[in-house]
């Protein structure tokens, strides 16, 4: 038996053709791994990158939150809490029959005594200077509710109705304690 021309050429070239296949497929194979690679690189690197601006944002917010407690108003009203919460016989006992007042009261209640600590010159100024101001300026709330203690861990100005009266409970009071952000 004889194999003829047309044949062998036939042959080689299905051989050649099979040869290149082989190739493209694997140099395509390739290329979508190099590529998901350095896509993935790519979104790491974005991620980080915007990760790393989100916690410069809010390092500086919380600057912006320190240098305000140094201004005069701030210190004012907390150092005249402090001044009534001495004169008071019993602090601890004060400070738990207004957080049982304030736990009573229903959510959407406002009772006499919350709507003072809300609407207070202090309270106002918080909530024009770090809610209304980062809501205009990013179309949402950045900060939900600001809120000032006095050293006994009594609530003195908020920008919100918060969950209890007390503070001292708080990570944020204790933290600030520590550190000495609270005025004597």
């Amino acid at each position: 038996m004889r194999i003829t021309i047309g044949t062998k050429l036939t042959a080689g070239f299905m051989l050649v053709l099979l040869v290149l296949v082989a190739l493209a497929y694997y140099s395509v194979s390739i290329s979508q791994k190099s590529l998901k690679e350095s896509v993935g690189n790519s979104s790491m690197f974005l991620a980080e990158e915007i990760l790393n601006r989100i916690e410069q944002n809010i390092y500086l917010k919380i600057e912006e939150l320190q240098k305000y407690s140094k201004i005069c108003l701030l210190q004012k009203t907390v150092l005249e809490s402090n001044r009534e919460f001495e004169k008071l016989g019993s602090t601890e006992e004060h400070i738990n029959r207004k957080d049982r007042e304030w736990i009573s009261a229903s959510k959407d209640e406002i009772t006499p005594f919350m709507k003072i600590l809300i609407s207070d010159e202090l309270s106002d100024d918080l909530r024009e200077d770090f809610i209304h101001f980062y809501k205009k300026k990013y179309g949402y709330d950045v900060f939900e509710c600001v809120s000032v203690a006095n050293r006994y861990g009594a609530s003195v100005a908020q920008t919100g109705k918060t969950s209890d009266y007390r503070q001292n409970d708080e990570e944020w009071w204790q933290v600030a304690r520590e550190r000495g952000f609270c005025h004597r």
